[in-house]
């Protein structure tokens, strides 16, 4: 008599491995939180989701860009109201130029508008981001805002410096012919002023805007990504339980096969002793 393979251990422990498999790829997914790791999981999917991911970095960093922007705005903002004071002041003490002071009294107020003229070179001349310039040239600065080409945007720049603002050698106050002029440059300087700083807050609500748009844009192609390839925890908790549990029982099947060509041989021994 002659015994064949054990098939039926055999197929069991076919079954018993690819049943491992699955709960090894169930774990992995666990513990990566993707159901899209590799390219052999999922060519087409693991593709889109590259290129997701390059668009997701390319909105946050023109999301960043856009911020240090406004930041760069506000920065200009802030120095422009330092301006727009000593503006004020200059007025001031041209205005009090006109009235009954005496000559001496006139020349310690130039002395003192000379003073703030200085004043006003230093924060245009000081005034910078990254080395750039903001207040002490109208070359203007072009920011890319956007995730694709073609998405820039100019930010217009302003020379505030005295001679930028035609005060350069223009506030005089010693003689009244000197101070009526005086007060048409002051005013005309604050003028440019105002709308400077009126141009660069309109552009710093556009970029606020621009900004919250670029984030909705990148979360929402950060979760459509999460959806391509991220793994459904629950769902892999369960798949790798009910794979353990066959696991197991497979275990316990390849167990008592093996034994049946044994018990076999026993039987069949048996019977010849008698």
């Amino acid at each position: 008599m002659r015994l064949n393979h054990n098939m039926s251990a055999l197929n069991i422990y076919n079954a018993y491995c690819k049943n491992l498999s699955k709960q090894n790829a169930a774990m992995s997914r666990i513990h990566s939180g993707l159901k899209v790791a590799t390219a052999k999981d999922d060519p087409n999917k693991l593709s889109s989701s590259e290129h997701m991911k390059i668009q997701i970095r390319s909105l946050e960093m023109a999301s960043r860009n856009t911020q240090d922007t406004i930041s760069m705005l506000q920065t200009a903002d802030s120095a422009s109201q330092n301006i727009s004071d000593s503006l004020i002041r200059i007025k001031e003490l041209t205005i009090q130029a006109g009235g009954t002071g005496s000559e001496e009294d006139k020349k310690i107020i130039q002395e003192e508008i000379n003073s703030i003229l200085e004043g006003i070179d230093d924060i245009a001349k000081n005034t910078e981001i990254n080395g750039k310039k903001i207040l002490s040239s109208d070359k203007g600065i072009l920011v890319q805002c956007g995730s694709n080409a073609g998405e820039q945007t100019t930010i217009p720049t302003s020379d505030l410096s005295s001679s930028g603002l035609g005060l350069d050698g223009q506030i005089k106050v010693l003689t009244t012919e000197e101070i009526n002029k005086s007060i048409d440059t002051i005013n005309t300087a604050i003028s440019k002023l105002n709308d400077c700083r009126s141009k660069m807050g309109a552009i710093s609500n556009r970029l606020t805007s621009n900004t919250e748009m670029l984030n909705e844009l990148s979360l929402k192609t950060q979760n459509a990504e999460s959806s391509l390839t991220g793994a459904d925890i629950s769902e892999e908790i369960i798949e790798y339980t009910k794979n353990n549990v066959l696991v197991n029982a497979g275990l316990s099947l390849m167990v008592q096969a093996n034994k049946l060509p044994q018990d076999v041989l026993n039987i069949i021994g048996n019977i010849g002793k008698k």
